[in-house]
């Protein structure tokens, strides 16, 4: 049980957290990629305003093996060919954050997302096919190639902002 959530520590989580998952949606965007780093960073940054957002020991440990947990079942899947590398990632760091409480609601978000995702990366796909390829930004030539990948990092970044506020640290909703 979460003995106290300190406004501030929720504030700087909020900031921390939103932000580097904004960093991941528009650098895999810009070039299909989610670098470690910035999956550590997520991951990490968890771990250190865990105390700070008033969680236990307990909490931080359960919070722990489900990053653990979905980051192994994340990476079979990469291994299978289901995941890129970054995605599965990034799906595993951000479970850190979502814990027990968060984990069914992101999951559940991030699929419809991607869902969403891919029928207007086919769409706009198949408009630039017809209509050409946009002259520039190079990103969005990228984007639009009929064989280009989908950037997912997107998905599970939306997925992730739609299940905060089903996290017991957040009170702000």
């Amino acid at each position: 049980m979460i003995e106290h959530v300190f406004p501030f520590a929720q504030g700087v989580a909020l900031l921390v957290f939103c932000g580097l998952l904004l960093a991941a949606a528009v650098g895999d965007v810009r070039t299909f990629r989610i670098p470690n780093a910035l999956n550590l960073a997520i991951a990490a940054s968890f771990f250190v305003l865990a105390v700070p957002l008033g969680l236990g020991l307990d909490q931080i440990m359960l919070h722990g093996a489900w990053f653990i947990g979905i980051s192994v079942v994340c990476l079979v899947g990469f291994y299978f060919g289901l995941f890129g590398g970054g995605d599965a990632k990034m799906i595993g760091a951000v479970s850190a954050w979502m814990g027990p409480a968060g984990l069914a609601p992101f999951l559940v978000m991030m699929a419809i997302c991607g869902g969403l995702l891919a029928l207007v990366l086919m769409g706009s796909r198949r408009i630039a096919r017809k209509a050409g390829l946009p002259a520039g930004p190079r990103w969005l030539r990228q984007i639009l190639r009929r064989k280009a990948g989908v950037p997912y990092g997107v998905a599970i970044s939306a997925g992730a902002l739609l299940a905060l506020p089903s996290l017991p640290w957040v009170t702000i909703f």
